[in-house]
């Protein structure tokens, strides 16, 4: 793991150990994964004499038919032998290696770094492969092998539903290339292009296709360009909901850059897995990530039930494939709040290096460079640079608007909170103010008090001194006398 981190830093997001158990939670975790390296060490013990079959033949065909046999690699360590000869002797022996990856490494007890370094190639090319092939499997079966397994909402249910299903016909128009672009298997949203390939939508659905988000930015820009309607899925199983305008989120530069492209009216947002699917879930996560209402049409939210369970044909459920027909349907006539931008001039710069450079900036930086006018592409006519230029300023004003709005709320709201912050103080304030007054006047009662006493004092002191000297005076007076 530390020479993968290491010497392939800009190919990997990250590499994470995942222990197979009898649990199915590797396989849940592999999922969002673009490749897999099976691993294991000869000082565990021998594998029936490198025969893998049956200690991991039913891994490697998981793997292989959920990342495809070209992103799946073998990694045999502490071997003894570790030439071309012996590979291919292991690679004889096991016909579930062969069959279910596209590479084997040989490790051996010693010089592990240096093997390894002489194979940096080929290890290399296999990680390339990964980033731009994705986590879709070449080998036959593999969307329906994994789908089956987690999506029982198929076909012919869907088909079921929608003839019960009136009310949710339009009538036909323009057909929409449809892409969904996610960081999750594509496993996980099969129920989704399902959906969209089934007869219901056929009046408004041409084709679709999953395409895996990864960290070649590149390759995003070029796969948007082949759709005219992008659906932006995420499933709460992938950790959590951070969209966008998160800490850690996933998708800001994705999002903007693909409502730049085919304008607010063609992307949407699909969550998934969620434990609550309600409006007001809905409009929290819309308060808190609110680049996602501004940069697309919808926000759809599906719970585990809806989609695990094909057979449910609730209200809530009608009224979200309603939006989301009703969606496709009026994308069909053009771009509505934000204008499309021409197809070839994406919005967003993007890095040229597989792992997106990332930055960190306010709200305020951020957004107003969001709005800044695309930059013209040579070779456009002086007739079309002029023709989307108004559009653009439309597009920069209404970005300022929101911008502007946004902001006024904010400080609103922190005026709010500080003249809270403010009047608290005073009355704090006050409060210590009448305490010190009090403490002032019981002292000067002290003080006061002290010198009546004093006085007193004296007085009876000059009172006793006066009888006294008179007693005395009396006595001599008598004496003399």
């Amino acid at each position: 793991m530390d020479l993968l981190n290491s010497h392939f830093s800009q190919l990997l997001s990250g590499v994470q150990y995942l222990s197979v158990t009898n649990s199915d939670q590797w396989k849940k975790n592999m999922e969002r994964c673009s490749v897999g390296i099976l691993y294991h060490s000869l000082k565990h013990g021998w594998i029936n004499k490198y025969n893998m079959v049956p200690e991991y033949k039913e891994e490697l065909n998981h793997m292989s038919s959920c990342l495809g046999k070209q992103n799946v690699m073998v990694v045999l360590d502490d071997v003894e032998q570790y030439n071309m000869n012996e590979t291919k002797r292991i690679l004889s022996a096991n016909p579930t290696v062969t069959g279910c990856s596209s590479l084997l490494l040989l490790i051996p007890k010693d010089k592990k770094q240096k093997t390894f370094e002489d194979h940096r190639t080929s290890v290399s090319e296999f990680l390339r492969r990964g980033l731009l092939e994705g986590t879709s499997a070449s080998s036959p079966g593999n969307s329906d092998a994994c789908y089956k397994q987690a999506n029982p909402f198929d076909v012919s249910v869907i088909e079921q539903f929608s003839r019960k299903n009136p009310k949710l016909d339009f009538p036909s128009g323009q057909t929409h290339s449809v892409r969904v672009f996610s960081r999750c298997a594509k496993s996980t949203y099969n129920w989704l292009v399902n959906l969209l390939r089934s007869e219901e939508f056929g009046s408004l659905v041409k084709e679709v296709q999953g395409v895996e988000i990864s960290n070649d930015f590149s390759q995003f820009l070029s796969d948007i360009n082949h759709c005219t309607f992008a659906i932006l899925y995420h499933s709460l199983n992938y950790g959590r909901v951070n969209i966008t305008n998160v800490p850690d989120s996933l998708y800001d530069q994705h999002l903007e850059t693909l409502c730049r492209h085919h304008g607010k009216e063609k992307v949407i947002v699909v969550i998934d897995d969620l434990k609550d699917s309600s409006s007001q879930k809905k409009n929290c996560i819309l308060h808190e990530q609110p680049s996602i209402g501004r940069y697309s049409k919808e926000l759809l939210l599906f719970s585990e039930t809806e989609t695990k369970m094909g057979s449910n044909t609730s209200h809530t459920i009608r009224n979200k494939l309603e939006m989301l027909k009703k969606t496709l349907k009026t994308s069909s006539g053009g771009s509505g709040h934000f204008d499309q931008f021409p197809p070839n001039r994406v919005g967003p710069v993007a890095s040229s290096s597989l792992v997106p450079t990332a930055s960190f900036s306010s709200p305020v930086s951020s957004d107003l460079i969001s709005g800044e006018a695309p930059i013209i592409v040579f070779g456009q006519s002086l007739d079309e640079i002029f023709k989307h230029m108004p559009r653009e300023a439309v597009y920069i004003k209404q970005l300022f608007e929101e911008v502007k709005k946004e902001h006024t709320m904010e400080i609103a709201r922190l005026k709010k909170k500080h003249d809270a912050e403010i009047a608290d103080l005073n009355h704090q304030l006050e409060e210590s103010e009448k305490k010190y007054y009090m403490e002032i006047s019981r002292q000067n009662q002290l003080v006061e008090d002290q010198v009546k006493l004093y006085s007193q004092h004296k007085n009876r002191d000059s009172d006793a001194r006066k009888k006294q000297k008179y007693a005395v005076v009396s006595k001599n007076t008598h004496l003399w006398k």
